[in-house]
């Protein structure tokens, strides 16, 4: 026991072997670890590193389905025509009413029009856009026929469960009269 209170064992360390030149023998030498190891293992770290990222930067790209629009910047300089054809669609006053029949395959989906004084809206051209959030891939549009009395209806498309987004566009001629958005969820 030491002065301390601590146990010291007595440890013999190997003598290294001299020989003529001053340099040890091959094999009592052992691994030596030199300037250019480690230049080596750091680049090898670092390109692994850089491999994965790129893989995984290569992955997220390719499965991106979310991007609706090209350009941004042309989408928001038609925002303030987008605000006053909003602005005129209230002063209309018109009621539009969709009937999904439960997003259920070639069930009828209606869409309704009549104007403030509930007066059937006739010669129009309806559009509706069923959208997936999630992926364009399932997207469908459908132009719906005019039943009469303020009616329009087309068949719906098999779709999955799931949320949808219902985009519906109500046109004179060219000039789109109106344009609203929901969303609707299907139920297996």
């Amino acid at each position: 026991m030491s002065c301390c209170g601590a146990y010291v064992m007595p440890v013999e360390l190997p003598t290294k072997v001299q020989v003529e030149g001053g340099k040890p023998p091959a094999d009592a030498q052992g691994f030596v670890l030199t300037g250019r190891h480690v230049l080596l293992m750091l680049l090898t770290f670092f390109g692994v590193i850089g491999l994965v990222n790129a893989y995984f930067i290569t992955v997220a790209l390719r499965t991106l389905p979310g991007i609706e629009v090209k350009s941004p910047f042309e989408q928001n300089q038609k925002f303030n025509k987008g605000l006053e054809a909003i602005a005129s669609q209230d002063r209309k006053g018109w009621q539009v009413d969709v009937i999904t029949g439960g997003l259920k395959a070639s069930s009828p989906l209606t869409v309704q029009l009549r104007d403030r004084s509930g007066v059937a809206i006739l010669g129009m051209k309806v559009s509706v856009a069923l959208q997936r959030p999630t992926d364009a891939r399932f997207d469908h549009q459908l132009e719906l026929k005019e039943q009469g009395n303020g009616v329009y209806a087309a068949a719906l498309p098999e779709v999955e469960p799931g949320l949808w987004r219902i985009a519906v566009e109500v046109k004179r001629g060219n000039e789109r009269e109106f344009y609203s958005e929901g969303r609707v969820v299907a139920k297996e």
